[in-house]
Parts: C-alpha cells; sequence; structure tokens
C-alpha cells in the first residue's frame, strides 16, 4: 500500500472553557491516526483559556486518506490537568478531516492551515482549535527510524532519546557544534518540562507555612491509625570484646528491676 508523511503541528486554542470545579487552566493534548499510537503534546504552562503547544507530529497515512472524498481523520482530545485532587478533564474533541486540505494537489511541504471547533462530550462547541498540516517529501533520518517502530512520531519524543544526544555531540566543524550546541539546549528544555510534568502526576507540590514557602511531596504514608509513621534507626558500636552492643537500652534497664524500685522485700 502506498503512503504519504503527513506532519501536523498542534499550534494553539483559543477561547477554552475549563469545568468549574478547577481553579487553574493547564492544558495539553492528544493526538492520533492510529488509537494504538496516541502522541502528545506538552503541557500549557502559562495558563489560560488560550493554550499554546506548537508541537509537531509525523503521521504515516494511506495516500487514499488523503482523497477529498476521504473521510480518514486525524484526532485530537484536549484535557485540563486537575490538579492535587481531581483527575485530568476532558475539554473537547476535534476530527479534522486530512483529505479536505487537497495537499495532494499542492506542492511537496506547503503548509496549510485550519481552524476547527472544539466540541464537548455534549456537542457544544466551546474554543476554535489552530492546526498546520503539510505534506512532507523528505524526512530527517531519526524520523525514519523511529517511523519503522510506528505509524506516528512526535519530535519531542525523538529529543528524548538517548541516541538523539549522542549524535548531537558528534560534530566536526565550527557550524556542526553550534547547531548541536543549539539541539542540546532544546534537549535540556524538554528534559526540563518532562521533570516538571513528572512532578505534577506523582502529585508534588509547594506548601504555604507563613512567610515560607515549602515543597512538599504529596504523598505521605501514615499507619493504619492515621499517624506518621518512622522507622527508628539503632546505633551500635563495639564493646570491648569486638561484639556489636546497640545504644538502645533495654526497658529493663531504663526503669530498673521492680526490686529496685520497690525496695527489698521486708522479712
Amino acid at each position: 500500500m502506498e503512503t504519504q508523511l503527513v506532519e501536523i503541528t498542534l499550534i494553539s486554542a483559543q477561547g477554552i472553557k475549563i469545568p468549574p470545579r478547577l481553579h487553574r487552566i493547564q492544558t495539553y493534548a492528544m493526538a492520533w491516526v492510529d488509537p494504538a499510537h496516541k502522541l502528545r503534546t506538552r503541557i500549557d504552562r502559562t495558563g489560560g483559556p488560550d493554550p499554546a503547544w506548537n508541537d509537531r507530529f509525523v503521521f504515516r497515512v494511506p495516500t487514499s486518506s488523503l482523497l477529498p472524498d476521504s473521510s480518514s481523520a486525524v484526532c485530537f482530545e484536549i484535557y485540563c490537568t486537575g490538579g492535587w485532587y481531581n483527575n485530568d478533564s476532558l475539554v473537547g474533541s476535534v476530527r479534522f478531516l486530512i483529505g479536505g486540505e487537497r495537499l495532494l494537489s499542492k506542492p511537496p511541504n506547503s503548509p496549510s492551515f485550519a481552524a476547527l471547533g472544539i466540541r464537548r462530550p455534549s456537542g457544544r462547541v466551546t474554543g476554535v482549535l489552530n492546526i498546520g498540516a503539510v505534506l512532507l517529501e523528505k524526512i530527517p533520518l531519526t524520523v525514519a527510524e523511529a517511523l519503522n517502530h510506528g505509524s506516528a512520531v512526535g519530535y519531542r519524543d525523538l529529543m528524548r532519546r538517548p541516541a538523539l544526544r549522542d549524535r548531537t555531540n558528534t560534530a566536526t566543524d565550527d557550524k556542526e557544534k553550534g547547531v548541536g550546541e543549539r539541539r542540546e539546549k532544546q534537549i535540556m528544555d524538554v528534559v526540563e518540562e518532562d521533570e516538571e510534568e513528572e512532578i505534577d502526576r506523582q502529585g508534588g507540590g509547594a506548601l504555604f507555612c507563613g512567610s515560607c514557602l515549602l515543597r512538599v511531596p504529596r504523598k505521605v504514608y501514615t499507619t493504619p491509625y492515621g499517624e506518621k509513621f518512622t522507622l527508628p534507626m539503632p546505633v551500635f558500636s563495639r564493646s570491648r570484646h569486638g561484639s556489636p552492643k546497640s545504644h538502645h537500652s533495654s526497658p529493663k534497664s531504663r526503669h530498673g528491676s521492680p526490686k529496685s524500685r520497690h525496695g527489698s522485700p521486708k522479712r
């Protein structure tokens, strides 16, 4: 089956309405052609009803799906992070009919843009999603290698791979070194964002204590009685004969024997 490579850019959204129970607006999006290979954007850290992602994905699709009468589509779902106590909430979804952009009739690498309504599960429109699409004639080697293992890949996912980091450090002249340094900076930015997303996913956060701001983990392990559980660490030292001796005294030595406390029995 003849296939084509389509690059989809998830640019931004406008006018998103968030469920009222959530106090902050930080959104991300999922994109896929095949539900078995879903891709995800970064989380928009600035927040607000107009998020921006500018994440790019490459999909390998059949040529027939690019025909004007095709019903094949790229699906998107937008989620809002739930914070500490709530799960991520579905804001809305979009179906992008790539055949309607007539990419086959355009020169290769000619971008096409569309603005589509974001629909809630009830069918009500809540905002607009801005999308870009382009039919690729050539792709980088790293993208081609990734597509050998699946039908879709995101550029952010490629930056997470160690093999790409090794390639950025193999520059031979000044020009290649400059490109490698810029790519290394992009990789570090992605790693930092991934660490922040991992903290949010694990429930980390901050705690206000007077005028102090303390960073604490969300998960606190307690005993079945609701008290914090700490495991004492015994300290050992060696006696004169070389055998280890614990500094923790036994209850008998701390409180004394019954005879020492109450005196010897009277005769």
